[in-house]
């Protein structure tokens, strides 16, 4: 093999390693195919979208509302067509009178000037209190939380002034402008938060913010610093106060139905006491009756038997002369002995002295004397006639009459 041969082949072998001539027209087919493949990833990104478990996605074209997705994926017109997210079901919250930088097991706060002027309130009574408090909120309706009212609360959940900052500020000076310091500081915090609550609701329907106020917390309400001191000192006083109050009602309770107890129960003793005597005294009574009952019944119908039966004694003390009638018996003064009772009632024997006696038999002064054993009638005709009158026989001589009167 000669040189020239060696000279061919090497010129061949670089010949085939050598580039090629720069051209423009392959140049610009590799930078257009390069571009619509990023124009094509590019317009895949922008039409999906992801909306979380807690938001809904507003999808705008051109700025104007157009649908409202729920969570999940979706797809959307690229370039065209924007979704905002709005979180429906989470609770948003925002802080009033102070700032929360750290928030978890030890959260830290600050305090500027603007925000004690935001808590600086006057109530009801010209007195001054700082109100601290939180609102909870959540957007029901996200078109309205979008469309309706401009700045309405993004600004809000950084601390800065919107439109529901300033609803808030406006209704809670309103409900502690109608109250006393004291039941702003005391027993009056959850009337307000209830009404504070309620006045909000219906301003922000009013307005169709969108937006449904969960609650209204009160945090710290205290007084003015430069009269911290006194208001103090006014809380230990009603506490005592409570404190003495509650200390006499238990002891009103445990003492009061403890004398009632007694009370009930010693008249229940005496009830039953006096019932106990009555039953006995009536027994007594029934058993005494029927007693004499069946002595009267056992008994002859003399008249001097009859009136010791009956507990009837005679006497014989003389009374001066009279012509009115005579009285010839009366009740014993003293009480009747032996197993004989009192009688209930006691007759009175009345008579008049005869026409045909010239004397009286009872004396030489013709005054009627009482009658007794040693002044009855010894003749069968005054004896019989005694008998008749006392036994109500006759009615004509002696004239004799009868009445009774009660013992």
């Amino acid at each position: 093999m000669d040189v020239f041969d060696w000279q061919r082949r090497a010129r061949s072998a670089i010949d085939v390693g050598r580039m090629p001539p720069f051209s423009l027209e392959g140049r610009g087919r590799l930078a257009g195919g390069i571009a619509l493949v990023l124009l094509v990833l590019l317009g895949l990104y922008s039409t999906y979208y992801q909306v979380n478990a807690d938001e809904v996605g507003v999808v705008q074209r051109f700025g104007r509302y157009v649908r409202t997705t729920d969570p999940g994926p979706h797809v959307k017109i690229p370039l065209l067509e924007t979704v905002t997210r709005v979180p429906v079901q989470r609770q948003l919250k925002t802080e009033f009178g102070f700032r929360t930088t750290t928030s978890g097991v030890q959260s830290q706060f600050e305090q500027t000037d603007a925000t004690r002027a935001e808590s600086l309130m006057l109530t009801g009574d010209l007195n001054v209190a700082v109100v601290e408090w939180i609102v909870q909120y959540k957007v029901k309706d996200p078109y309205k939380y979008l469309f309706k009212v401009r700045n309405l609360d993004s600004a809000a959940r950084r601390g800065d002034p919107s439109t529901f900052r300033d609803m808030n500020e406006a209704v809670m000076r309103e409900i502690v402008g109608d109250h006393s310091v004291n039941e702003v500081l005391t027993v009056g915090r959850e009337k307000i938060q209830i009404d504070a609550k309620d006045l909000l609701q219906r301003l922000s329907d009013r307005y169709e913010t969108g937006l449904e106020v969960l609650q209204i917390v009160l945090q710290d309400v205290n007084p003015p610093d430069p009269v911290k001191p006194a208001f103090n000192e006014v809380n230990q006083a009603i506490q005592e106060k409570e404190r003495l109050i509650n200390e006499a009602w238990a002891d009103y309770n445990q003492t009061v139905p403890n004398a009632r107890g007694e009370a009930e129960r010693v008249v229940r003793a005496a009830e039953g006491y006096a019932l106990e005597r009555v039953n006995n005294a009536r027994g007594d009574v029934a058993r005494f009756v029927n007693i004499y009952d069946a002595r009267c019944s056992s008994t002859s119908a003399s008249p001097t038997s009859a009136a010791r039966n009956r507990g009837w004694t005679t006497s014989s003390t003389a009374r001066p002369a009279t012509s009115s009638p005579t009285t010839i018996s009366s009740r014993s003064s003293a009480a009747p002995t032996g197993r004989f009772p009192k009688p209930r009632r006691t007759p009175t024997w009345t008579w008049a002295r005869p026409p045909w006696q010239a004397r009286s038999p009872w004396g030489a002064t013709g005054s009627p004397a009482p009658f007794s054993r040693s002044h009855a009638p010894s003749s069968r005709s005054s004896a019989s006639s005694w008998s008749t009158c006392r036994s109500g026989g006759s009615t004509t001589w002696p004239r004799c009459s009868r009445r009774s009167t009660t013992a």
